[in-house]
């Protein structure tokens, strides 16, 4: 995405991308489209609405366009889950990211979904396993790996 919107710097309030991050190929495209947003936007109003597929990958290319100096600086993310059912049982989700200048000030009450998943997929990596799921695995893991130092010393 090289094609520069028809618009001055700062001059649009809003922005509604539905879906077009997730058609783009490749992490230059997507931030290619994030920056020319950015250009556009109004510095102390503009808001960038993008609503997407669940994706832990999506999530973690938005956490890092973020942490990005200069791209939407000064603003604010937010991410909600669409709907209200969790994903870990098999139903599919979106979610709606809002990126936005003087969100700060504007009380922010996500659902409790919402911050049980993006809990999940901070801790966990994935929609899909639960918080225990993941425990039990680490534990699973730690002890495996004991045995084996257990075993290799035994081998010496």
């Amino acid at each position: 995405v090289t094609k520069r919107l028809p618009y001055d710097d700062g001059s649009v309030s809003c922005i509604l991308d539905k879906g077009t991050l997730d058609a783009l190929e490749g992490d230059g495209d997507k931030m290619a489209m994030l920056r020319e947003c950015s250009r556009v936007l109004h510095p102390t109003r503009g808001v960038l609405l993008s609503i997407s597929f669940g994706s832990v990958a999506r999530l973690q290319f938005l956490d890092a366009a973020s942490d990005n100096e200069g791209l939407f600086g000064g603003s604010t993310r937010r991410t909600h889950l669409i709907g209200d059912r969790d994903p870990m049982r098999g139903h599919d989700v979106r979610f709606l990211n809002i990126f936005g200048y003087g969100l700060e000030t504007i009380p922010h009450i996500p659902s409790k979904l919402t911050t049980e998943v993006l809990q999940r997929v901070q801790v966990t990596g994935s929609l899909y396993v639960s918080l225990e799921e993941h425990e039990d695995g680490l534990m699973r893991e730690a002890m495996r790996e004991a045995e084996e130092a257990e075993f290799d010393a035994s081998q010496r």
